[in-house]
């Protein structure tokens, strides 16, 4: 047998024993002793090599460790700063730690890094664990009350399943939103949750998302409860109830499926931090200092191009492999170049973790010493997400490090979830604070998508946009006094002073451009006798003094509107405008309405079922119809490709039935979405189970 073969029969160990022993080598292939590195998930040994290492000789040590995995994982010792930083544009620098480096490396870089001349020691995989993972398939998931204790992982049918149930179980509440597919063809789904799912509201757009490193789940699994938790809580809790009603909510679970089921859909073990090409996803996109390496991931398109569509005031990722709140920016150490919401940044990730050591034991989420960083004061990265929705985007987003340990022990995950949700909440509240409201045309009160910028405070690529069809804003700001400028190319600019935001305060203020606006602000309370919506607001807001403000009411059901008053003044119509003094008073006058009874409208399917489910060639669809309607009836896999077409027309009033025999036998094993259509605007979507 060959040496170099024998060598990689070696490694080769490594990789496939769970929780495997690593033998460690300096760069001349010098067994070396030492500590393993804690990793939290792997128990590893040294196998003691040293004899052969003396006797075997490769060509090329780095095929040797590429002989499983696309990506290996080992530690070096701290280098310099600047060569820190300039290796680590190669490497994905998981932590440092204990004067130690700890990193990935796809081929081309770990043969980058054997150029320095660094010592290292190639470590087990992360993703190698050797306890149970309590991996939950479909039908167990199916039958657990997910009120109960999230101790499992899901398997990744079990996941889509599991994110499409929300949306069957909970209609009015959610939408599951498909991005994009992943290298090998998996979906990258958000859950949308508002009460009115589906519709761009008003409100701050807001974001967390998970696992965009394969290995390191614990946020897969909060995310999953947190969607739960909300849709769960909604209408009972006024906390949930008034997060929900105030902030559209975007909850995306996992960023890389590819790298978290790496070896197959039924579990995570062997999960991987980088995607199907092993590349991280967390170094790859573009940057203002160094872009990326390596050619730009699906995923990472897919997350651009989906957050292009959709205005995000703030977000979070996250992580495993150290606990703490890393902020903005990664690009730059602090004495180099700070967010200009520093400060805000520091009050806001101290609320967090302040509120998790108050509910966790001693020790939790004190990385760094107290849980807080600015991300280039730990180490500096290039490529990073939360750097490109901050320097591009305008959107505050953080990374969020849940566990010391990659993948812990599935019991332990309610514990995470019991220091964090809390802290997780509070997030998302924060985007309802600070300064917001209405850009529009002075005389016409159309909205404009304009730009904010606060002078002396921002800089270029801080500035926020008002966004349409409303014209919204939203502005979180630390509490000062600040002016505000507000730009269209097709407007003269305007700029309001004296502008005071108190911390968990919201100013509302409404800002008109054009011939004849004002720049000052003044406050108008705005009320209402009697049930209705005001627009833009009802209560305490601002607008410049000498703009036009253009007011609109619409009555709750069984209320009626009856007038607007405008300092004394009657105005019968929904519709009102008027030039802003100081001291106005407004009020909004809703009366009862008669009673009339009012027939509730019949469902379009009175009647749908499909049995046997498990499906058999004998299984049947049956739709009751109250009235003749237009249908569509298919078949998706998991995957959301088609899989199979039933019915296409029109059918009258009455109970039809649809025999699935062919269907049967064009489908292989599997989980499948049927969606029954009617006239395009009504949709209910059941599971199908064919069994092997």
């Amino acid at each position: 047998m060959q040496r170099s073969l024998l060598y990689g029969l070696l490694i080769l160990m490594l990789f496939l024993i769970p929780g495997g022993h690593s033998s460690l080598f300096s760069l001349t292939g010098e067994a070396r002793s030492g500590p393993q590195p804690f990793s939290g998930n792997v128990h590893s040994a040294i196998i003691p090599l040293t004899e052969i290492a003396e006797t075997l000789h490769t060509t090329s040590p780095v095929d040797d460790y590429f002989i499983i995995r696309g990506e290996v994982f080992f530690s070096f010792p701290l280098p310099e700063p600047d060569l820190l930083k300039d290796i680590g544009h190669r490497l994905s620098v998981d932590r440092l730690e204990n004067d130690s480096v700890y990193a990935y490396a796809d081929r081309q870089g770990f043969e980058a890094f054997l150029s320095t001349g660094i010592p290292y020691q190639i470590l087990p995989p992360p993703g190698k664990v050797d306890f149970d993972l309590n991996m939950k398939g479909l039908e167990a998931l199916r039958g657990k009350d997910l009120s109960d204790s999230w101790d499992f992982y899901p398997t990744y049918e079990a996941y889509i399943d599991l994110m499409y149930r929300f949306e069957e179980e909970y209609p009015d509440l959610v939408r599951i939103v498909d991005i994009g597919e992943t290298v090998m063809g998996r979906q990258l789904l958000f859950a949308a949750i508002s009460p009115d799912p589906g519709q761009r509201r008003p409100v701050p757009q807001f974001m967390y998302t998970a696992t965009m490193h394969g290995d390191e789940p614990v946020g897969f699994i909060l995310s999953l409860r947190l969607i739960h938790y909300l849709l769960d809580n909604y209408g009972t809790d006024p906390e949930v109830t008034w997060l929900v009603d105030n902030v559209d909510i975007w909850i995306s679970p996992n960023e890389n499926p590819d790298g978290t089921y790496r070896d197959d859909n039924s579990s995570i073990l062997g999960a991987s931090r980088g995607n199907a090409n092993w590349v991280d996803l967390n170094r790859n996109y573009p940057n203002p200092v160094n872009d990326p390496a390596a050619e730009q991931q699906v995923e990472t398109t897919a997350m651009i191009g989906f957050t292009d569509t959709i205005p995000f005031v703030m977000s979070a990722n996250m992580h495993t492999g150290i606990e703490l709140v890393n902020f903005p920016y990664d690009s730059w150490r602090s004495h180099q170049r700070r967010h200009p919401d520093h400060d805000w940044w520091e009050f806001v990730m101290y609320e967090y973790v302040d509120t998790v050591h108050h509910y966790s034991p001693a020790g939790y989420m004190t990385g760094m010493g107290d849980g807080v960083t600015h991300g280039g004061d730990w180490y500096v990265v290039y490529g990073s997400r939360q750097d490109y929705f901050n320097y591009y985007r305008s959107c505050r987003e953080f990374t969020l490090e849940l566990s010391d340990r990659k993948i812990p022990e599935p019991e332990l995950l309610p514990d995470f979830w019991g220091y964090n949700y809390r802290s997780l909440l509070n997030y998302i509240r924060q985007a309802t604070f600070g300064v917001q409201g209405f850009v529009y045309d002075n005389e016409t009160g159309q909205p404009l998508e304009a730009e904010l910028f606060i002078p002396g405070h921002d800089s270029t690529s801080m500035a926020v946009w008002s966004s349409l069809p409303f014209g919204d804003y939203h502005r979180p700001l630390y509490a000062g006094e600040y002016s505000l400028r507000f730009d269209h190319p097709d407007y003269e600019a305007i700029e309001t002073e004296g502008v005071e935001v108190g911390n968990y305060e919201r100013i509302r203020l409404n800002v008109a451009l054009g011939e004849d606006a004002g720049t000052r602000p003044v406050a108008l309370d705005v009320q209402k006798d009697g049930e209705g919506v005001i627009f833009p607001f009802e209560g305490l807001q601002y607008f410049t003094e000498g703009s036009n403000a253009h007011f609109s009411a619409l009555a709750d059901e069984a209320w009626e509107f009856e007038k607007w008053v405008v300092d004394g003044t009657d105005y019968p119509e929904e519709q009102v405008s008027f030039i802003v003094t100081e001291g106005m008073e407004i009020r909004a006058v809703f009366k009862e309405s008669d009673p009339v009874f009012v027939q509730e409208p019949e469902q379009p399917l009175t009647r749908f079922s499909l049995q046997p489910n498990p499906m058999s060639s004998s299984s049947e669809l049956v739709l009751g119809l109250a009235e003749q309607e237009t249908l569509s009836i298919v078949v998706h896999d998991m995957m959301g490709k088609p899989a199979g077409h039933i019915f296409d027309g029109v059918k009258p009033p009455g109970e039809h039935r649809f025999l699935l025999t062919n269907l049967y036998g064009d489908l292989r094993p599997g989980v499948y979405l049927l969606t029954v259509e009617a006239d395009g605007k009504y949709r209910r979507v059941k599971r199908l189970v064919k069994l092997p």
